[in-house]
């Protein structure tokens, strides 16, 4: 709004100056129409810092959708320093809006949002690789439970079976594959 005043203003003037050139007040037209130029110019800053502000609220915006999920995948837990470290990014980034830098915050803000991004799938992984840990755990002790039994000879295919899904898992553990892994 207070760009369109500004542009408002320069039309003012700029009518102004026309008026004067008409009637031949050529000194005080030329005074007229460097107004005009300057309040142009002003309002075409004022709508640039305006454009720079909204890109860098939106930017805001992003991020803190990316914490949202950030969170909703427990990232302050299973991802400490990575959220540390797109907080402390965001907190610059509100800094740096506050004080009209706001290529900087924009900037700032979108370092935040991939953090935040970055976060919530290293959290994914880590609770997915606990989730596999705490299969294998278990499987291994039904394991030890059922060679206890004499599994391995009164339920050989069953047994032979749960032993090669045992196997699978803990091949895909190795190989850092958690999803699956939770899945065999």
């Amino acid at each position: 709004e207070w760009e369109v005043a500004l542009w408002t203003e320069a039309q003012q003037w700029e009518t102004q100056a026309e008026q004067a050139y008409r009637n031949a007040e050529y000194e005080h037209a030329i005074d007229l129409y460097q107004r005009t130029q300057q309040a142009y110019t002003h309002a075409r800053q004022a709508a640039e810092q305006e454009r720079l502000r909204h890109d860098a609220e939106q930017a805001k915006q992003l991020s803190l959708r990316s914490k949202t999920e950030a969170d909703k995948e427990e990232a302050p837990r299973y991802a400490a320093a990575q959220v540390a470290v797109a907080e402390a990014a965001f907190s610059e980034a509100e800094r740096l809006l506050s004080t009209g830098d706001f290529v900087a915050a924009r900037d700032a803000y979108r370092q935040a949002e991939e953090g935040f991004t970055q976060a919530g799938t290293e959290a994914q992984g880590e609770r997915a690789r606990l989730t596999m840990v705490a299969a294998r755990t278990q499987a291994k002790a039904a394991q030890t439970r059922a060679e206890e039994l004499d599994a391995a000879q009164r339920c050989a295919p069953e047994f032979a079976e749960a032993s090669r899904l045992l196997q699978d898992g803990q091949e895909k553990e190795e190989n850092n594959d958690f999803h699956p892994a939770a899945k065999a």
